[in-house]
Order: structure tokens, then C-alpha cells, then sequence
């Protein structure tokens, strides 16, 4: 089952999200990435927050560096949060360490992709 909160503050958004992301709810997955990537105005960022989730599938990486792609074309920002190191190893083990930056923790991500020195 995967579960998700939203939340809008100024150009960012955020998700955060919870439970587990595979062959079973991968539409579902697709769908919420994509309704809130496009809500992100430049410079955003769309955070995603995985901290959450028990289980992220490997085409579950794919959509998100694809929302990455589509969010970067747009002129916002994309982000990572996990605190799980197994996330930042897969998502340099798929190639896309420059297009999704992984960070531990919600307030680095939106300090490192907003600007601000804290």
C-alpha cells in the first residue's frame, strides 16, 4: 500500500510518501509523481520525501528520474530525501546520482535547493 502527503510552500513542493512502491501500485506511483511534478514552478523544488517507504521498486527510480527529466526541462529543482542509504546507492547504481539528488534529511533539501545558508 502506498500512502502520501502533500504540501505547497511557494514554488516547492513536497511529497512525502509511505509503505511501499511496486508492480502493484505503480500506476498509482506514476500518477502522483506526475500530478505533483507539475505543480512545482521553477525554481521549485519538487521534493520527495521515501523516508517512509519499506519498499521502492526499480521502475519506481525510473518514473522519478523521468519526473527529474521533466522537471529539469521546466527549470525546477528535484530532490531526494531518504534517510535509508540504500537509496543513494540505487540511485547512483541506475546512472542517475546527477539527475536525483539524495539528501538525509527535509530541511537540507530544501535549504540546498532553495538557496539558503542556515
Amino acid at each position: 500500500m502506498l500512502r502520501a502527503t502533500t504540501e505547497r510552500n511557494g514554488s516547492a513542493v513536497i511529497v512525502c510518501v509511505g509503505g511501499e512502491v511496486d508492480a502493484s501500485n505503480e500506476a498509482e506511483w506514476q500518477r502522483l509523481l506526475t500530478n505533483m511534478a507539475v505543480t512545482a514552478v521553477a525554481p521549485g523544488p519538487f521534493v520527495v520525501d521515501v523516508s517512509d517507504l519499506d519498499f521502492i521498486g526499480a521502475s519506481a527510480y525510473a518514473m522519478l528520474a523521468h519526473e527529474a527529466q521533466r522537471c529539469q526541462h521546466r527549470g525546477v529543482r528535484v530532490c531526494l530525501v531518504s534517510t535509508r542509504p540504500e537509496t543513494t546507492r540505487a540511485v547512483a547504481a541506475c546512472g542517475l546520482a546527477q539527475l536525483l539528488r539524495v539528501e538525509t534529511m527535509l530541511e537540507a533539501a530544501m535549504s540546498q535547493l532553495t538557496g539558503d545558508v542556515r
